[in-house]
């Protein structure tokens, strides 16, 4: 039997036994961090000591040796001396934190100088007192707007103030010692300057500003009370709520009561099991809360409770822990206004980490290991298995457990044996605690407190598929049911001896292997198989009642019923779906229908405050159905590994805590103490890129420091452009969310997740509004947007006084073409005036005068000639009369429809009343005014005149109607007589109907001749 369960998939051995601690929530512990870290590969560069300050813009400052650094959690910039650059940094050796006056602009010392720099233009000016002083140090801003600075050489030196409005240095007191310290009070305004490493002197000296009186201390440096003969070297100091002032020494912390004279000053070794007794020296102090201080030393970052004075807790490197401290030698540490902590390491490394980012307690012993089961056993405590280091065990409401290492054989109780870890846990009706490794059953014997094997005690062959041990449910009824690979059994006991039975019929269902089973309220059995199928049965009465039979589900992996929604939730390889408890129909929750990410997910621990958590391989989601919200958790929040375990997950009825078992080990929380940071970072644009080339502002409006800018402007060619941007959030940087959108141009807001860059090609000439939004790294979003607008210049042929100019010059091209066209008619104008009165008084004349004389002529004639002088005379008549209608066509001053009117009716008078025809012309609304052009008015009086003199020679009627109107947009001329017309039996030569025609195409006119009743002349031309 032996030989079974030492095989090698369950025999792993325990590599040592030590104590389970359980941080927060059992323990109590007052910090935890997870630590992020900068270093080399950062582009951090070594320093013999890193001043940090955080400004009011969020950024990070860190002066070194070898320049000053900003940091804004997604790169350090440095800036450093740079003689080919104007205003620069005048040196490079920083020697103090920044100090930030009223319009943000940092000042600071470096050895030579006190420098500033200016935010709005993203450069430096310096200053320095006249002299070979050096050696400066800037430690405080008062309200005077006066910097203090130590200036001096060695051990001496003095307090100078230097005015920022007046920009003059000013000498105060004499200060002694190499290094001098502001200590504020607890309202943080200034009291004290301590003076430490005194020339020849022994402790420190401290003088009160209220005062001007200066007190001395010393501290022993040892528990055995030996003075020390050198002046004390001391870094950090802080005043509690008792006017107690501590300080940071050699292997502990001081302390002296501050009072008008110092009183003996106290040196505090105090360790708990925690804090080694050796700690060397203290290298600087803060203050976490109103109990609890934290201390840089050179053997890690402590917790020193003032309030019970001793030092509770280290955080030192742990190679085993991701997030740990990752240096031992602490040189210094800031803990700033926005509850980050920066830890400077002198082997050149910078640990930063957010207090209060680790949400979720760990289980110390399970760190590393693979969690392969988790189950708690009622009134006991919890237990865990792991896949190769044992099985542990926690007791209830114990702050340490000891892991189970060993079992022994029912024939062989005097030896141990190692314990495998145990892959499934199950309690008997008995309340006999069982485990399980492959096929095998091991009980709980509590007395001996071993685990015991015995030999009958397993299930068909090891290591075969068929006999696989796959999942263990305990009924309400407090009877195992057994997944034993393609079968359910009911699990018997009875004197310590495991035997099966079985339990329903399931062959005809043609189940694969069995991997999961649960049991709702009504005592229906929930069956899972490996290809993700769902049976639901009922096991009331005989036989086998299947309730519903549910495919693709992917695998199950956890029920969980929800009596408060009336609902059951199935953790499954798809994501997380709804059971409705009578019909069984399947809804999955989905990013679509409830905004949940579709995932794998181990379970759906439902807790008091109506919300589910999910353990899967991305991490923890928290989720909220009713407001269909969540959040994710990830390592950064302190789980131990994003990818958890089957089968590992409870919630303690009693506590309400929540443990769960992953790749890495256990965490242990409760939901009410899982909150989210309210902090809304600051958004700054990191780098921007101009046809993909670093931007170097040409134009001067875009000269400064470019965070500084509400606004930019390019020409049309600098059209892409690049922008990376990071949230001022350094609680997990790599985990801050980004939004942008470039109004004008992006139609919404670009959810980019944590890409933090973005490029816009070609954009068109125009304005723009380029706006990010940034979460912190719990997912809090800044609904306020960093906002910069952007203006691309369109190239001169694109711009709105180019147009106008356009215009202007096509307008004037127009003008000139139209006074051309107009001064050209105008000629034509008068060349026709001319012509018509020139044939009017010369032609005319000499055609009446022709006329008259033959007519004379006639009078005297013999009778044979006067027929032919007659016959010239009509000529010239008739002549005469068509040079009329000529001169009356070629006269421009006759070119409106009322001439071309006044000419019919002259025409009409003359032609129809001698033949004893009456006749009318109606001009009905007609605008007599508008002009024709010469063509239009000849060619319609002409077609008139021939109408008209056809009337006249061939009506038998005695009226005409003339009727001139406008209809359609057209021009209508009708002429109607009464008459008959007869037809003639042969084929005339007369061409008046084919010259009104033709004269009628010649200017697009329509002309109707209609005979039927009387004669019509009918003409439409479009105006």
């Amino acid at each position: 039997m032996s030989k079974c369960i030492k095989k090698p998939i369950v025999s792993a051995l325990l590599t040592g036994a030590t104590l389970l601690y359980l941080s927060i929530g059992l323990l109590g512990q007052p910090l935890d961090f997870t630590f992020n870290v900068l270093s080399e590969a950062d582009n951090l560069p070594p320093s013999q000591e890193y001043f940090f300050y955080r400004d009011s813009k969020d950024y990070l400052w860190i002066g070194t040796d070898v320049g000053l650094l900003r940091y804004d959690g997604n790169r350090l910039f440095r800036y450093e001396n740079d003689s080919a650059v104007q205003r620069s940094l005048a040196e490079n050796r920083v020697t103090s934190s920044c100090l930030e006056d009223k319009e943000g602009n940092l000042w600071f010392s470096s050895y030579s100088f006190l420098q500033c720099y200016r935010r709005s233009t993203d450069d430096f000016v310096s200053y320095n007192y006249p002299g070979d002083l050096k050696d400066y140090h800037a430690f405080y801003l008062d309200d005077h707007q006066d910097i203090w600075l130590r200036i001096g050489l060695g051990e001496t030196g003095s307090l100078w103030l230097f005015n920022l409005e007046e920009e003059t240095f000013r000498q105060s007191v004499p200060l002694a010692g190499k290094s001098c310290h502001l200590i504020q009070d607890r309202i943080g305004q200034a009291a004290y300057i301590a003076q430490t490493e005194l020339p020849n002197q022994p402790g420190m000296a401290v003088v009160d500003l209220a005062t001007g009186k200066t007190m001395f201390t010393e501290y022993l440096q040892t528990n055995e009370g030996t003075p020390n003969r050198e002046s004390s070297r001391t870094k950090g100091f802080l005043i509690d709520e008792e006017g107690v002032l501590w300080t940071g020494l050699y292997n502990g912390l001081g302390r002296c009561l501050l009072k008008d004279t110092l009183s003996e000053g106290e040196h505090f070794l105090a360790r708990s099991a925690e804090v080694p007794p050796q700690i060397d020296f203290v290298n600087g102090l803060a203050s976490f809360d109103n109990g609890h201080y934290l201390v840089a030393s050179e053997n890690g970052l402590l917790v020193f409770d003032h309030l019970t004075e001793v030092f509770t807790q280290q955080f030192s490197p742990q190679s085993k822990q991701a997030g740990s401290l990752p240096f031992k030698d602490c040189n210094g540490l800031l803990f700033d206004k926005k509850g980050m902590l920066w830890v400077a390491g002198k082997n050149g490394a910078i640990a930063f980490a957010k207090a209060g980012k680790k949400k979720f307690g760990v289980v110390d012993d399970s760190q590393g290991k693979a969690i392969s089961s988790l189950r708690r056993q009622p009134g006991k405590g919890i237990w865990f298995g792991t896949v190769d280091h044992g099985t542990f065990f926690t007791e209830k409401n114990s702050e340490a457990a000891q892991p189970a290492l060993h079992f022994i054989l029912a024939e062989d109780p005097l030896n141990d044996y190692p314990l495998p870890g145990i892959e499934t846990f199950l309690l008997d009706q008995d309340r006999t605690w069982w485990g399980t490794i492959e096929n095998q059953f091991v009980f709980w014997d509590e007395e001996i407190q071993r685990f015991i094997y015995q030999g009958d005690n397993k299930l068909g062959i090891p290591n075969s598929s068929e006999d696989a041990i796959n999942y263990v449910l305990t009924r309400k009824d407090e009877r195992p049911l057994i997944a034993l690979g393609k079968r359910i059994v009911k699990l018997e006991v009875e004197k310590g001896v495991i035997s099966t039975a079985p339990f329903l019929p399931l062959s005809h269902l043609g189940l694969g292997p069995i991997i999961f089973l649960a049991e709702d309220a009504s005592q229906n059995v929930f069956i899972g198989d490996q290809a993700g199928r769902l049976v639901i049965v009922s096991t009331q009465g005989d036989g086998v009642a299947v309730l519903a039979d549910l495919p693709n589900l992917g695998a199950v992996h956890a029920l969980q019923q929800d009596t408060t929604r009336n609902t059951l939730y199935l953790a499954t390889a798809k994501g997380l779906a709804q059971l409705a408890p009578q019909t069984f129909e399947v809804t999955w929750l989905s990013q679509e229908t409830a905004n949940l990410p579709q995932e794998t997910y181990y379970d759906a621990i439902p807790d008091e405050f109506g919300q589910l958590w999910l353990p899967g391989n991305n991490g923890l989601v928290r989720y909220h159905p009713d407001t269909k919200t969540f959040h994710r958790f990830t390592t950064s929040d302190g789980l131990l590994s994003n990818v958890f375990t089957r089968n590992a997950s409870l919630r303690v009825p009693e506590t309400g805590e929540i443990w769960l078992g992953g790749k890495n080990g256990v965490n242990v929380f409760h939901p009410k103490d899982i909150t989210l940071s309210d902090f809304k970072p600051n958004i700054s644009i990191a780098e921007l890129l101009v046809n993909d080339n670093p931007f170097t502002p040409a134009r001067e409006e875009n000269k400064g420091n470019l965070n500084e800018k509400e606004s930019l402007t390019f020409n049309y060619q600098d059209n892409t452009l690049s922008f990376r941007f990071v949230a001022l959030d350094y609680s997990d940087p790599k985990a801050n969310d980004y939004y942008y959108q470039m109004e004008g141009y992006d139609k919404e807001r670009v959810n980019a997740g944590t890409n933090n860059f973005v490029r816009y090609p070609n954009l068109p000439a125009g304005d723009y509004a380029f706006k990010i939004w940034a979460t912190n790294s719990d997912k809090v979003l800044n609904e306020i947007p960093k906002l910069l607008a952007i203006t691309i210049i369109p190239p001169i042929y694109q711009r709105w006084w180019f147009y106008l100019l356009c215009l202007i010059a096509v307008s004037a091209i127009m003008y000139a073409i139209f006074q051309y066209r107009l001064e050209q008619a105008l000629k034509v104008e008068r060349l026709r005036v001319k012509i018509s009165s020139d044939l009017h008084d010369d032609v005319g004349g000499m055609l009446s005068g022709l006329a008259m004389q033959t007519e004379l002529l006639e009078l005297t004639a013999s009778e044979d000639t006067k027929p032919k002088l007659a016959r010239v005379a009509e000529m010239s008549r008739s002549a005469m009369s068509r040079m009329r209608d000529t001169v009356w066509a070629i006269d421009a001053r006759k070119d409106t429809l009322a001439d071309l009117v006044d000419r019919m009716r002259e025409h009409a008078e003359e032609t129809l009343p001698p033949r004893n025809i009456q006749y009318s012309i109606s001009t009905g609304s007609l605008e007599l005014k508008r002009s024709l052009t010469t063509d239009v008015r000849q060619s319609l009086y002409l077609i008139y005149k021939e109408a008209i003199t056809n009337v006249a020679k061939h009506s038998s009627g005695d009226t005409v109607n003339i009727d001139l109107s406008e209809r359609q947009g057209k021009l209508e001329l009708s002429i109607h007589d009464n008459g008959d017309v007869q037809q003639k039996a042969y084929k005339t030569t007369g061409a008046g109907q084919s010259n009104m025609r033709m004269r009628a195409a010649s200017i697009g006119a329509e002309l109707l001749v209609d005979t039927e009743q009387g004669f019509l002349i009918q003409l439409r031309h479009k105006f």
